[in-house]
């Protein structure tokens, strides 16, 4: 089961979601913070057909995290590796470092373009898959 939440926002197909700060929360940067250290603010995709008010349950798709957190840390750290080997072949240490520190940047600023575009949002994004009747808000 993933989180539940009250819908706080409709924006299209996307929804915000207010829900109970977890232990999960403490390591993972999908939400945003919200009003209180206790309650945080998700984006989700509106698959149930949610309005404002509504609760609904989150959950991200299959895999989604992982790859989420493969591609944010792992194309980097690839871009840097591949920047440290061409600029030590190129001119030495100091230009391997220089280089490697640009590659990985570039990566990042490539992966920030892609997530702005939506190309990425929609494969990592969470997902409100339905609504639940009976939930009591436990953040009133």
């Amino acid at each position: 089961m993933g989180e539940v939440g009250e819908v706080i926002e409709v924006n299209g197909e996307e929804i915000f979601v207010k829900h109970q700060r977890t232990g999960a929360c403490v390591s993972c940067k999908i939400c945003a913070r919200g009003q209180d250290e206790n309650e945080m603010i998700m984006r989700a995709r509106n698959a149930c057909e949610a309005t404002v008010g509504d609760f609904v349950e989150v959950e991200l798709q299959e895999g989604a995290l992982i790859k989420a957190v493969a591609m944010a840390y792992g194309i980097p750290f690839a871009a840097l590796i591949m920047g440290f080997a061409a600029g030590y072949l190129i001119a030495g240490e100091f230009a391997a470092f220089t280089i490697g520190i640009v590659f990985m940047i570039l990566a990042y600023v490539a992966i920030k373009i892609l997530e702005k575009s939506g190309k990425l949002a929609k494969k990592y994004v969470p997902v409100a898959i339905r609504k639940v009747d009976n939930y009591v808000d436990k953040t009133s």
